[in-house]
């Protein structure tokens, strides 16, 4: 063998040894996420009950609403609900929903609607709101969220018109917080959407 074939196998070797290693370490990495893809979904899946359970208790439904879902298509796009049932017949849902018309960004909020157009509850689920001004928005924060259950709208069989679905300030019946009206009055203007939308599409939630 040639000095010149001795040197290019001794430059090759290292370059063989890496492309190796890269080939261990994608192996790996990709075992990994294929092992832990089950505890993710898991995890994922188990948070996303918790959230429900917040809006709609676990012994008014037998199902599992958050496999039984169903995707409304409105002009804002399309709209995920969670169907809750008893053996089969229809107890609620549940709409998750995105208000851009927060003071500092979307409100994402979920909404439990029973069968007959009440609130079950409303719960935020993230936000951009100031500290110590829009946030009391959060449960953990205040019981004002807890103001809609119960409520529902003349058009659902309940007793608030169009006007009342507004902050006092608007002339409403929910109150608005010190020094920030906008956050709460993206919440109310949001809650009574999706009542109305519940309200067209109810046949088509319970598909």
């Amino acid at each position: 063998m040639s000095q010149v074939e001795r040197t290019a196998g001794l430059s090759a070797t290292p370059a063989v040894f890496l492309g190796l290693v890269m080939l261990v370490c994608m192996l790996i990495v990709g075992s990994v996420r294929w092992f832990s893809a089950d505890r993710i979904l898991a995890s994922e899946q188990a948070m996303l009950e918790l959230r429900l359970q917040q809006v709609l208790s676990p012994s008014q439904y037998n199902n599992n609403p958050g496999e039984d879902i169903r995707i409304i298509d409105t002009k804002g796009g399309p709209v995920t609900v969670y169907r809750a049932r008893i053996d089969g017949k229809a107890v609620a849902a549940i709409f998750d929903i995105t208000s851009g018309r927060g003071y500092a960004g979307p409100i994402r909020i979920l909404i439990g609607i029973l069968e007959n157009g009440e609130i079950s509850a409303v719960r935020v689920l993230s936000h951009k709101e100031t500290p110590g001004l829009g946030d009391d928005i959060e449960i953990s924060r205040s019981d004002w969220i807890n103001g809609f259950t119960g409520k529902s709208s003349i058009e659902l069989g309940g007793q608030l018109s169009d006007r009342d679905w507004q902050v006092k300030k608007d002339g409403g019946v929910f109150d608005q917080f010190t020094g920030a009206t906008i956050t709460p009055r993206a919440v109310v203007n949001s809650v009574y959407s999706t009542l109305r939308l519940y309200q067209i599409h109810r046949e088509e939630v319970f598909q």
